[in-house]
Order: C-alpha cells, then sequence, then structure tokens
C-alpha cells in the first residue's frame, strides 16, 4: 500500500515537473500570454477582450453624460 503511494506521488511530480519544465529550465521563463490583447492578429483587428470593451463602453457612455 505504502509503495503504491509513493509511486503515485512520484508519477505525479514526476508529470508536474515536465509540465513546467519549459518555465523552470527557461533564464527569464513565464507563463505565455494567452489572452486576446496577447496576440498581434487581435490587435490588428482591434478586437479586445470582454472586460477591455466594457470598460471601453463605460468610458463612452461616462463622456455621453458629462457633456
Amino acid at each position: 500500500m505504502l509503495e503504491t503511494l509513493i509511486f503515485a506521488v512520484l508519477i505525479i511530480a514526476v508529470a508536474v515537473f515536465l509540465l513546467s519544465a519549459r518555465i523552470v529550465l527557461r533564464r527569464k521563463g513565464e507563463f505565455p500570454n494567452i489572452h486576446i490583447e496577447g496576440s498581434q492578429a487581435m490587435r490588428e483587428r482591434d478586437i479586445h477582450c470582454a472586460v477591455e470593451e466594457d470598460a471601453i463602453m463605460r468610458r463612452k457612455r461616462s463622456r455621453r453624460i458629462k457633456e
């Protein structure tokens, strides 16, 4: 029973290391930016994430109200 538990923990530790190897082994390793604003093609098309779109619309609306 204990051998099985140790083996399972070892397998999980190896899997976590292999999944994070790109980040751990690089000199300035960081997580890849997979958000919409991180994509060059999306920026060229002027496409934003929902949170940013909402902020833009709120700013436009507050300007109309003040005028």
